[in-house]
């Protein structure tokens, strides 16, 4: 986690460990393997492609009685041959893509049961209460009419269509 991340965190009371290094590099892989013994925990989160080697290069036993779950994000795949290695050969017992185009892209990286979680929403229920909506926005001073849309996100990448989320795509 970043350091703001990290702070926000310890502010409210919810504990996390950091390893040494923000790289996966020979301190990280033995930070990792330590915590994950001492732990022991019945699951794992895959949410990165450094948390994804990581867990691939720490190997060893214990390992292979922890449940991986992993989230994939992106379209653009990674293609360091090591951290293909790594979506190859975690076996999580689900993959979940934040988009039908990353769960497309994803198909051609990872194998097994993968679902759609679109964006962490369920747009199937009310998302909001038009009374509600419009007393913030007369509080704000925005039209009352208008249907305001906010994306949040960060804004990197090599390109407009590498970028993490996509805000070519919103502003479009």
């Amino acid at each position: 986690v970043g350091t703001q991340m990290l702070r926000s965190l310890k502010q409210r009371g919810i504990s996390c460990d950091v390893g040494p290094t923000s790289k996966v590099g020979y301190a990280t892989l033995l930070w990792y393997a330590k915590l994950i013994r001492k732990l022991s925990p019945r699951i794992v989160h895959l949410h990165t492609p450094n948390t994804e080697l990581c867990h691939f290069l720490a190997g060893g036993p214990w390992l292979s009685k922890i449940g991986v779950y992993r989230t994939l994000h992106n379209t653009a795949n990674p293609t360091q041959w090591m951290t293909l290695l790594a979506y190859r050969f975690n076996r999580p017992i689900r993959s979940i893509a934040c988009s039908d185009a990353v769960a497309m892209a994803a198909r051609k990286l990872v194998a097994g049961d993968m679902v759609t979680i679109t964006n962490g929403v369920c747009f199937d229920m009310p998302v909001r209460d038009r009374a509600i909506s419009a007393q913030y926005k007369a509080m704000l001073g925005w039209n009352v009419d208008a249907y305001h849309f906010i994306q949040v996100g960060r804004m990197s990448g090599d390109s407009a269509a590498s970028a993490h989320k996509a805000h070519d795509v919103t502003l479009k």
